[in-house]
């Protein structure tokens, strides 16, 4: 079993759909908003996801995602609907 810090998690599906849910008050979650979710919920704007990571310390959360193509999305405290190419 895998512990982490942080309050919120990230779930790549077999069909490559990506999910978060937990805390969101940083906008960790990606999904637009700050509202905490206690369910898998789809991040609609992401897609051919290779990698995920759900991060954080001390309640100060971020999320990575990782494309097929090379785009890392970053998204939560000090980084929050912000998209690195």
């Amino acid at each position: 079993m895998y512990r982490s810090r942080c309050s919120h998690a990230l779930a790549r599906g077999s069909d490559g759909t990506v999910y978060s849910w937990g805390s969101n008050s940083h906008g960790e979650l990606g999904l637009g908003d700050q509202n905490n979710r206690n369910e898998p919920t789809v991040i609609h704007q992401l897609s051919e996801v290779r990698q995920l990571l759900a991060t954080g310390y001390d309640g100060d959360d971020f999320s990575f995602a990782l494309t097929e193509h090379g785009r890392l999305y970053s998204f939560g405290i000090n980084g929050m609907y912000i998209f690195l190419n």
